[in-house]
């Protein structure tokens, strides 16, 4: 099974390799478990202070012609999300929501922060790693695979640089990935409100259709394939990539 999304149920052999993990949290907890596919294994530092606003739309409009600092220092938000001061709070808040909500996750971030995180969360955390362009080499992502210190490659953020998920760029690494057979997450959807104007000059919103996906898949078969943001919010780009390509099965 190729092609997942965010938001839409799937048939339970996209996500075997995590159901096991999750299994064994589940006979400790008297809640039903849940898989997290796309949680960020962050440092403070990395954290802004204001993580953000609820709900989103009460972000405010970002002024083009200020730095990226200066729309952060002027955000305001009804009910803003305040962020841990310390590497060790962020860490320790997520893994006890964790616990608290029998979730078994998928952990994207620097490799040793993830390592450090794996330790901590034992098997609450799945590994994988992250990058945008400029990822590891080919080599070191077979090593941390054949040691287990990853399971997926995943958050690919290729569309924060203006590159297309069907970019050649990308394709040595889909190809490494249906080789070892280990699952792909790709950001395919929104980031940040006015993203072009705090820093990442190079996202597209039209990088968000999963038609890009098209010819990875053909190409690519064997791929395991899950699409972050689910396309967000071109639900039909969406729909006729999971109709078009019939190894996805609708339950």
């Amino acid at each position: 099974m190729p092609l997942c999304t965010a938001g839409m149920r799937v048939r339970v052999p996209l996500v075997a390799l995590f159901m096991i993990s999750s299994l064994a949290v589940a006979q400790s907890s008297d809640r039903q478990p849940i898989i997290d596919m796309h949680l960020h294994a962050l440092e403070a530092p990395d954290v802004p202070v204001n993580g953000g606003c609820v709900p989103l739309d009460s972000f405010p409009s970002w002024d083009a012609k200020l730095p990226p600092e200066d729309n952060f220092a002027k955000s305001r938000c009804r009910e803003p999300l305040i962020s841990p001061k310390t590497s060790d709070e962020l860490m320790n808040e997520s893994l006890a929501m964790l616990d608290r909500f029998n979730i078994t996750a998928v952990a994207s971030g620097p490799p040793a922060t993830v390592d450090r995180w794996k330790k901590a969360g034992g098997i609450r955390i799945l590994p994988a790693t992250s990058f945008g362009k400029d990822g590891p080499s080919l080599s070191e992502l077979r090593d941390w695979v054949k040691s287990g210190r990853i399971v997926a490659f995943a958050e690919i953020g290729a569309q924060y640089h203006g590159i297309p998920a069907n970019s050649e760029l990308l394709e040595p690494y889909f190809a490494l990935a249906e080789e070892l057979d280990i699952p792909v997450g790709i950001h395919m959807g929104p980031g940040p409100p006015g993203a072009q104007y705090l820093g990442i000059p190079d996202y597209r919103a039209r990088l968000s259709s999963l038609l890009l996906l098209e010819d990875v898949l053909v190409r690519h078969p064997k791929l395991r394939i899950w699409a972050m943001h689910a396309g967000w919010p071109l639900a039909d780009d969406a729909i006729a990539t999971l109709y078009a390509h019939r190894s996805f099965t609708w339950t």
